[in-house]
């Protein structure tokens, strides 16, 4: 009966998720025709102009013609490749278009990954923490993108559900979604630090009962994790290497057309600083620069929170490298979204608002700058 309770759970999240971001689907579309003055029909076109901007284009460009080697497409090998490749899978199999089935997926695994998510906090932190960790999942500013056909759901479904396997100790299957992390985004290869953190603190509280064979399966189980994560990156390397002839070509490109490579942090704080305050166009101020620095800041502000709300040292470490990792770019337009599978930011909010004042405060704040970021967004502000 208790099972059956979960159960019924799991479905109300899994429920309710889709429904946000079928809302806020809708939304957008309303808001780009009356902020555009656009007339809803056609309804193909308006859907399009409101939801296939920046990098949507590359992904369903590589779902429908691969990589390229010519022209401006040779760029897009920057990409990786699994979330255009599951496009393409189900655009074939369910003869959707590469759009449709890009949101499907995106929807999907967002729902998914809420509850994955209520899952791993609830076992660490008890349920109502954990709902209302889901809660500011769904409300967070710049949250929409969970919506579109851009890898973040997907990458968070990998990240919360490789956590949930080291939770059980389940290595060899937390490795297989290390991996999948990996093939969806460069940031997924940080997931094996966590992964070691909790092979070691396994270790660290077996030590004095290990024996050899356990010994032997602990040192194997992070050799396969390693190894997933070198596998994994080593095949979009060779598709680098099978489309342009280089191992790392998508380092050149980034360099060469998107001006981004990688410095350390305190040059790349600098300069967004730099771009903050010289910016001549206040809607960039608005939409870029302003609240990339903020969520820096913010993030380091709510990790020393965490720190001293005790959570796992594994989901600290793999927040602070994700956070240094993804902001430590020569040209970065798009560090808010970046951070969009932290879901370490949502827990550390959702323990900050023990009281129904404070989530009621934490929430309106929210939903305000929710929206006004998707305003921003709609006027190809928002990266």
């Amino acid at each position: 009966m208790l099972q059956f309770v979960k159960n019924k759970l799991y479905y109300q999240i899994f429920i309710s998720l889709l429904a946000t971001r079928f809302l806020i689907f809708v939304l957008g579309i309303v808001l780009f025709a009356l902020i555009n003055h656009q007339s809803i029909f056609p309804i193909d076109s308006l859907v399009h102009n409101t939801w296939v901007k920046w990098d949507t284009h590359h992904y369903l460009s590589i779902a429908t013609s691969g990589y390229q080697n010519v022209g401006d497409k040779r760029y897009e090998l920057v990409f990786f490749p699994l979330y255009p490749l599951i496009i393409f899978i189900v655009n074939k199999f369910l003869l959707l278009s590469p759009l449709s089935s890009g949101l499907i997926i995106s929807w999907l695994a967002f729902a998914g990954a809420g509850v994955v998510l209520y899952i791993i906090i609830n076992h660490d932190h008890g349920s109502i923490t954990a709902l209302r960790t889901v809660k500011y999942l769904a409300i967070y500013p710049f949250s929409f993108f969970f919506g579109m056909v851009y890898t973040e759901s997907l990458f968070l479904l990998f990240a919360v559900i490789s956590f949930f396997f080291l939770q059980k100790k389940q290595w060899v299957f937390a490795a297989i979604f290390i991996g999948l992390a990996t093939l969806t985004r460069l940031q997924g290869i940080i997931l094996l630090l966590p992964a070691i953190i909790e092979l070691a603190n396994d270790f660290r509280h077996k030590k004095n009962k290990l024996n050899r064979n356990q010994l032997t399966s602990l040192l194997l189980n992070g050799f396969v994790m390693t190894s997933t994560v070198l596998i994994s990156f080593g095949m979009y390397l060779l598709i680098n290497k099978v489309v342009s002839g280089n191992w790392f070509q998508f380092l050149v490109y980034q360099k060469e057309h998107w001006h981004s490579s990688y410095t350390i942090i305190y040059k790349a704080l600098s300069s967004q600083i730099s771009y903050l305050l010289h910016e001549q166009y206040l809607i960039f101020q608005l939409g870029i620069w302003m609240p990339q620095t903020l969520t820096f800041f913010f993030s380091i502000g709510l990790i020393v929170v965490g720190y001293f709300q005790k959570i796992r040292l594994s989901y600290l470490a793999y927040w602070l490298t994700h956070l240094i990792i993804s902001f430590s770019t020569s040209w970065l337009l798009s560090g808010t979204r970046f951070l969009l599978p932290m879901f370490t930011v949502y827990l550390v909010l959702a323990m900050i608002a023990n009281r129904k004042i404070i989530d009621w405060g934490i929430t309106l704040a929210l939903i305000l700058t929710f929206i006004g970021s998707m305003i921003l967004f709609l006027q190809n502000v928002v990266l």
